[in-house]
C-alpha cells in the first residue's frame, strides 16, 4: 500500500495516513519493548550505581553515589556516566510513586516502561524524518522497521542500563541529521539538544559528532560549515560546561573518574593491564567482575598471560598479594604495580598488546555465539564451553557414523544450526537438544536470525 502524497509531491507530517502508519509502528515498538522488558527485567553490573544516584536525585535532590537512605549527599559527577540515565530512573520512580526503600525490581519495571516509550517516540521521529528526506514511503517504512525491531538492540529495553535510552537519543540525532539534509542547512538547536542529552546518558555518544561534522561540510561551504559547526559545538557544550562548573564547585576533580568498586580513584592500573592481553568478551568478565566485587581470590588468569609476561614470577607474586586483600579496597601500591606491568607488557609484546588483543576483543563481541544482545538467552562462560564441546562431539559422531556424507545433511540450516543451539539456554544444562527441540527454538529465538546466513555459508562450504 502506497502512502498518498500531497499536491507538491512531497509526503510530510500532514499526510494523515503516513502519520498514522508510523505512529502505529512506533506504538508496536514501544509495546513490544515494554512487554518483553517486564517479562524478564535485567540488572547489569552498573544498575546498582544508577539506582543509587537516581534515589538521591528523587528524594535528596542531589547527585551522589552515597546510600540514599543516609541522605549523606556526597557530591559526585553522576555515577558511572553523567546523571542522564539516573535522572530517567528518578522520573520513572516519581511517576510510579515509588518509595526511597523500594526494591530494584520496582524501579526497573518503571524505567523499562519509560525508556521503551522514548524508543518508540524516537523511532517515530526517525521515520518521519526519513519520509521528509527521501520522499519514499517504502524507504521510510524500512528505516522504521530496522530502527525499531532490530534484534541487535530491541531486547536491551529489559535492562536497567543506558543502552535503550542512548539508542533512542542516537535515533533522535539521526533524525535531525536527515531533516538537516532535507532542509539543506544544519539544524543547530535540535542537534545540540539531542547530542547534549545523549552525552549526559553515555559518554561514548560523543562519537555522534563525527557524522554531524560530515553533514555540515556536505550542506555548506567550508567557511560556513566551520562557523555553524562552532556554533553547534558551543550550544552543545553549554549544559556540559554548566555541569562541569557545578562539579568543580563541589570539590570534584576536573574530569569524571571511573569508579571500579575498589576504592576512589583506584583500579585504573589493573584495567590498563587487562587491556594488554584480554581477547574475549567472557575472558574479560572472569577478571573484571571478581575485581569489581573485591573478590580478588576468584580472579582467573590464563596461563598464556604468564608465558608471554616479561616477569611471570613477579606477576604471580603480585596476584597472590592481591588475593590476600580479598574484600578490602585495592591498595594504591598494587594498582601502580599493575600499571607498570601494563607498560612493560606493551613494550615486551607490542604487536599482541596493540593489535591482536584489541581486534580479538572486537571480534568476540560481534561473533561470540553465546552473546545474547540483551535477550534472556545469554549463556555464561561454563555453558558456552559445554555447548561448544557438545557441538564438536555431535559433528564428530555424525561424521564417524556416515563418513561418506560429512555433516552437511545432519547439520543443515533447516534442521539443527549451531547458532540456534547456542542461543537456546533452556537446554544448556541438559546436554544436547533433540532436532525437534532445535527447530522449535530456532523459530522462537531472535538470536538465530543474524547468525543464520553465516551458518548457511559454512554449510555450503562443507558441502562444496
Amino acid at each position: 500500500m502506497t502512502i498518498p502524497k500531497p499536491e507538491n509531491g512531497r509526503p510530510g507530517i500532514r499526510d494523515g495516513f503516513g502519520r498514522w502508519v508510523f505512529m502505529a509502528m512506533a506504538v508496536a515498538v514501544a509495546a513490544g519493548s515494554v512487554a518483553y522488558g517486564l517479562s524478564a527485567p535485567g540488572f547489569g553490573g552498573d544498575s546498582v550505581t544508577y539506582l543509587t544516584v537516581a534515589k538521591n536525585i528523587l528524594f535528596n535532590h542531589c547527585v551522589s553515589t552515597a546510600t540514599a537512605e543516609t541522605a549523606a549527599c556526597i557530591p559526585h559527577w553522576g555515577g558511572n556516566q553523567f546523571p542522564g540515565y539516573p535522572l530517567a530512573i528518578a522520573v520513572a520512580g516519581w511517576l510510579a510513586g515509588l518509595p526511597i526503600d523500594g526494591d530494584g525490581l520496582s524501579y526497573a519495571r518503571a524505567v523499562i516502561v519509560l525508556q521503551s516509550l522514548c524508543l518508540g517516540a524516537a523511532v517515530y521521529r526517525l521515520g518521519w524524518a526519513a519520509l521528509q528526506y527521501s520522499g519514499s514511503p517504502r524507504a521510510a517504512l524500512l528505516v522504521v522497521a530496522i530502527a525499531g525491531f532490530s534484534p541487535l538492540h530491541f531486547a536491551w529495553s529489559r535492562w536497567m542500563l543506558t543502552e535503550t535510552l542512548s539508542t533512542a537519543l542516537a535515533l533522535w540525532v539521526l533524525a535531525e541529521l536527515l531533516l538537516s539534509l532535507h532542509q539543506r542547512r544544519l539544524r543547530l538547536l535540535p542537534l545540540a539538544l539531542s547530542l547534549a542529552a545523549a552525552f549526559f546518558v553515555r559518554y561514548d555518544t560523543i562519537a555522534m559528532c563525527a557524522p554531524v561534522a560530515m553533514a555540515a561540510f556536505l550542506l555548506h561551504r567550508p567557511a560556513t560549515a566551520l562557523t555553524r559547526g562552532a556554533l553547534l559545538a558551543l550550544l552543545m557544550a553549554m549544559p556540559i560546561s554548566a555541569w562541569t562548573v557545578r562539579s568543580l564547585h563541589a570539590g570534584l576533580p576536573a574530569m569524571p573518574q571511573a569508579d571500579y568498586g575498589v576504592g576512589h580513584l583506584r583500579g585504573q592500573g589493573y584495567y590498563a593491564w587487562l587491556t594488554t592481553w584480554t581477547r574475549g568478551f567472557y575472558e574479560g568478565t572472569q577478571v573484571a567482575y571478581p575485581f569489581a566485587e573485591r573478590k580478588y581470590a576468584q580472579i582467573e588468569i590464563p596461563e598464556r598471560v604468564f608465558a608471554s609476561s616479561p616477569d611471570p614470577d613477579g606477576l604471580r607474586r603480585l596476584l597472590a598479594e592481591l588475593s590476600a586483600r580479598d574484600g578490602e579496597p585495592l591498595p594504591r601500591a598494587i594498582d601502580r604495580a599493575f600499571a607498570e606491568r601494563a607498560v612493560a607488557r606493551r613494550q615486551h609484546v607490542p604487536f599482541d598488546a596493540w593489535v591482536v588483543a584489541p581486534l580479538a576483543r572486537a571480534a568476540s563481541m560481534w561473533l561470540a555465539p553465546a552473546y545474547g544482545f540483551g535477550f534472556a538467552t545469554q549463556l555464561g562462560t561454563e555453558a558456552q564451553h559445554r555447548v561448544a564441546r557438545d557441538a564438536l562431539r555431535g559433528v564428530l559422531m555424525s561424521h564417524a557414523s556416515n563418513p561418506a556424507k560429512p555433516s552437511a545433511k545432519r547439520w543443515s540450516p533447516s534442521t539443527t544450526p549451531w547458532s540456534c543451539w547456542l542461543s537456546c539456554s533452556p537446554w544448556s544444562d541438559r546436554g544436547a537438544p533433540s532436532p525437534a527441540q532445535m527447530r522449535r527454538c530456532c523459530w522462537r529465538s531472535p538470536m538465530s536470525w543474524p547468525r543464520q546466513p553465516l551458518w548457511s555459508c559454512w554449510v555450503r562450504q562443507t558441502r562444496g
